[in-house]
């Protein structure tokens, strides 16, 4: 009397349970995420920056070095989990880590 799905990336069926996500951005919680199996028959990936859980698509890059254009790299969200802005002068996509802490006066 189950119900079941496909879960596409693992080639599985899959019992549909109480705990079982309809989609990634139903889970909160950064570790379920990484483990989800939603309904969707989707793969997950924690995004640290926006605190989400997002789906992993076929436009999903990986890291912010793989987006090629200013306007992907603005709104990127790769599945490092890494936040990309658009280096004009290198025509790159990079990684926005945060400034380094200011010395002590």
């Amino acid at each position: 009397g189950s119900s079941c799905f496909w879960q596409a990336p693992s080639q599985t069926c899959m019992m549909v349970t109480a705990s079982t996500p309809m989609t990634c951005g139903a889970v909160t919680d950064s570790a379920l995420c990484l483990v989800s199996t939603p309904q969707d028959g989707s793969s997950c990936f924690w995004h640290p920056h926006t605190l989400t859980c997002l789906m992993v698509t076929a436009a999903t890059p990986t890291t912010c070095a793989v987006v090629t254009s200013a306007a992907a790299c603005d709104i990127a969200l790769p599945q490092d989990g890494s936040t990309c802005y658009w280096h004009p002068t290198l025509e790159l996509c990079k990684d926005y880590a945060p400034p380094p802490p200011f010395p002590p006066q």
